[in-house]
């Protein structure tokens, strides 16, 4: 079981803060998008990071099957 996890945790980690970087930037580049609330800031943050940790996921598993 844990290598299932492990093969699953760090595609997801490095999916979100990929993502969570790029949220940030794009917050950073039009800074008259973003409200000034830490909760709509998150919520920007988890929106763009959540697809991206699933996406890596579904990639990291598709890459490692064995044939």
């Amino acid at each position: 079981m844990a290598p299932l996890v492990r093969l699953l945790q760090f595609p997801a980690v490095n999916g979100f803060l990929i993502a969570a970087a790029a949220s940030l930037a794009l917050m950073l580049v039009a800074p008259e998008a973003t409200a000034p609330s830490p909760l709509l800031i998150w919520l920007k943050i988890y929106a763009l990071g959540g697809p991206s940790a699933l996406g890596s996921i579904g990639t990291a598993l598709w890459l490692s099957r064995d044939e």
